[in-house]
């Protein structure tokens, strides 16, 4: 893919007015390289810029034979035209210069526009790329300084960025460095991009139109690594809808992972130790409580995917899809707690598969560390069964049954990312 590298030095920063029409020196190319291959592009490089100049009519050309006059008679170099006297022998308001270095390959092509009788710079670019690139560059430049000069309906397109020095292209071609004050530029579209080593690429259409002043401000994110690892502990909260009997319990875990572009996968193991689901069943002339809770271990694997990043945040959406083995306690007493001397009795196993579908932020997403929350609703890929007792008559015969449980409910987790390059 063909990419034109620009540098641009903006010396006017105030809306000029240009008259309705202007007469305009196109002279040669200097070849600074001294590369004698490329000596054609001396004469290929103007004849661009005067096809899109001719396409003008309130833009009178200097003839040809004029200039090679001048510039012999005062031996006008292309690195220092400012001589005023010198301008005036060419009868023009304004020269189009430019010189050349570097190869068919990498070419760089400096271009400027001067005001015949002060001598002042009023812009220029340096293109840099293939010359299959560099050649369309050097018209379309010329043709925007053509509608300027001419007189042709103009706004004006002011920039900053946050952090600033950052290049500005304009339609491919580079317009220095922000911040930047009040350019004209002829009615139309333009594809504005703002770019900075390390940050992401900031990028606008804009519309200008006659007397429309626009402002961009670019907040610039900085530009993820390849890939980064991370850890992130985590704790988090599991409110069951298809568990008979769970009200809720919190888990605690990390997860290892890593980060590749806008995408993020992970395998995480978190610990549950009390999912209550104690119930009461009858007993002759009373109620009687059977304290029981579930022991979890839960493994996960995590994908994710961020289409929206800002500055401070970006959101994703993901899928966890996890494995949880759980064993069913009885506690033995009324009034015992869970605790390392809270006596017993194990009911049984099983495990239990999910798929959870996530909405995930992550605050400050390209720092070392960052703060991750996550909130979603783990469906049951299966269910495993919990024996109660319904009621224990006075005869003493126990009547029992089998409830079904499945791992569904609603999920939120808040961690703490730390990234690693």
């Amino acid at each position: 893919m063909t990419k034109i590298l620009a540098v641009f030095g903006l010396l006017f920063l105030t809306v000029r007015v240009f008259p309705e029409s202007a007469t305009v020196a196109v002279l040669p190319f200097a070849n600074t390289h001294n590369d004698t291959s490329l000596s054609f592009l001396e004469e290929t490089l103007s004849g661009e810029a005067l096809s899109a100049y001719s396409r003008f009519p309130t833009i009178t050309l200097v003839e040809r034979s004029r200039i090679d006059a001048v510039l012999k008679e005062m031996e006008l170099s292309q690195t220092g035209l400012t001589n005023g006297s010198a301008f005036n022998l060419l009868r023009a308001d304004y020269l189009f210069a430019g010189s050349f270095s570097g190869n068919s390959e990498n070419l760089s092509v400096q271009i400027r526009v001067i005001e015949a009788k002060s001598g002042r710079v009023q812009s220029a670019v340096v293109l840099q790329g293939p010359l299959s690139s560099v050649i369309p560059g050097v018209r379309r430049y010329a043709a925007t300084s053509a509608q300027i000069l001419s007189g042709a309906p103009a706004g004006t397109l002011s920039a900053e960025s946050n952090p600033s020095r950052a290049q500005i292209l304009i339609d491919g071609l580079d317009y220095g460095t922000t911040p930047l004050s009040n350019l004209l530029l002829p009615e139309g579209s333009y594809n504005v991009s703002i770019i900075r080593d390390d940050f992401q690429t900031w990028k606008r259409e804009i519309q200008m139109e006659q007397g429309k002043k626009v402002e961009l401000t670019a907040e610039l994110i900085p530009a993820r690594s390849a890939a980064t690892v991370f850890v992130m502990p985590y704790a988090g909260i599991f409110v069951p809808t298809g568990a008979t009997g769970v009200q809720y319990g919190f888990e605690y875990g990390g997860t290892i992972g890593s980060r590749i572009q806008d995408y993020l996968i992970g395998f995480s193991y978190s610990y549950a130790p009390t999912f209550d689901h104690s119930y009461e069943y009858q007993v002759p002339y009373n109620t009687y409580t059977e304290l029981r809770f579930y022991d979890v271990h839960r493994f996960s694997f995590l994908g994710g995917f961020t289409p929206l990043e800002f500055k401070l945040v970006s959101l994703g959406i993901g899928i966890d899809l996890s494995a949880s083995f759980v064993t069913d306690y009885l506690l033995l007493e009324d009034d015992a707690k869970k605790d390392d001397n809270t006596s017993t009795e194990k009911l049984g196993t099983g495990a239990l598969y999910g798929a959870t579908p996530l909405l995930f932020a992550e605050l400050f997403p390209n720092s070392y560390v960052s703060a991750f929350v996550a909130l979603g609703y783990q469906f049951g890929l299966n269910s495993m069964d919990r024996k109660i007792t319904e009621q224990i008559a006075l005869s003493g015969i126990e009547t029992t049954k089998s409830e079904s449980m499945r791992a569904e409910g609603l999920r939120a987790t808040l961690g703490i990312k730390f990234n690693f390059q």
